[in-house]
């Protein structure tokens, strides 16, 4: 299985934001989208080296907030989702910070669809 890199794009100021992964860089994949949006978008961040069914909890984590597409309404627990740790990359719960959201979808996973080999990109 090939690794790539969630990214989330929000439509300025606090729009919609798209939930994605690609085997692209992120910065590439918003100039795309950006191609057909009305509105300005911004790469508010990204999670490198994992695979596509991460993704797909995310979007299972959000559903609730589902507009279209891979788009959805501003969530609460999307900045925790958002903010980058140092030491994982991944982001911190700020009522936890020994355990991220991610962590916690990550568990429900299979161990083989949680993360690439490290420096695999």
């Amino acid at each position: 299985m090939r690794t790539g890199s969630i990214y989330f794009i929000q439509a300025e100021p606090d729009g919609l934001v798209k939930i994605g992964w690609t085997t692209r860089p992120p910065e590439r994949r918003i100039k795309e989208i950006q191609l057909y949006s009305p509105v300005n978008l911004v790469l508010r961040a990204t999670i490198p080296r994992v695979f596509k069914a991460l993704e797909l909890e995310l979007h299972h984590q959000f559903a609730d907030n589902l507009s279209h597409g891979g788009w959805f309404e501003p969530h609460p627990d999307m900045p925790n989702v958002m903010v980058n740790d140092q030491r994982t990359g991944l982001g911190r719960q700020a009522d936890d910070p020994s355990e991220s959201l991610l962590d916690a979808m990550l568990r429900k996973l299979e161990p083989e669809a949680r993360f690439g080999q490290v420096g695999a990109s």
